[in-house]
């Protein structure tokens, strides 16, 4: 029995936004590079990133060390196309109602916060929580 020794394309491949994703998901090659930096092990990757599957972080890794400089240069200039590309698809889905739910609801939290902190000061530690406990229900009632 022989053994069939063929070279393997990387699992990259460059969406409609100039991206480049790792096998059949949305993880980034800029993450995979940066987690790996970081010190992370291809095990671990897989494991903060599960849509990933082992074979083709080890093989995004490879190819990284393999060409580091190209992967470097095209990610300092792929940087400010991403981010806008992220800002663009984040604003199209969230809706005004969303955004004034959401201011509405930072105001409600500091002044509750604001509030809760003087309970705190005064040593009133049961109504602090009660008012906290309170706070978070009507938060949450906003956010429904």
């Amino acid at each position: 029995m022989t053994l069939a020794i063929e070279a393997e394309l990387a699992p990259l491949e460059t969406n409609a936004d100039s991206v480049v994703l790792v096998g059949k998901t949305r993880v980034t090659l800029d993450t995979v590079v940066a987690v790996f930096k970081q010190g992370a092990t291809a095990e671990e990757i897989v494991y903060r990133y599960p849509s990933l599957k082992r074979a083709d972080v080890n093989a995004t890794i490879a190819f990284y060390l393999n060409h580091q400089q190209e992967v470097e240069v095209m990610s300092l200039k792929c940087a400010p196309k991403l981010k806008k590309a992220i800002v663009a698809r984040l604003w199209r889905s969230i809706s005004k109602s969303e955004i004034l739910k959401s201011i509405r609801a930072k105001s409600l939290l500091a002044i509750a916060l604001k509030r809760v902190i003087q309970m705190l000061k005064f040593g009133l530690f049961a109504l602090a929580l009660d008012t906290f406990v309170d706070s978070a229900d009507v938060l949450r009632e906003l956010h429904d």
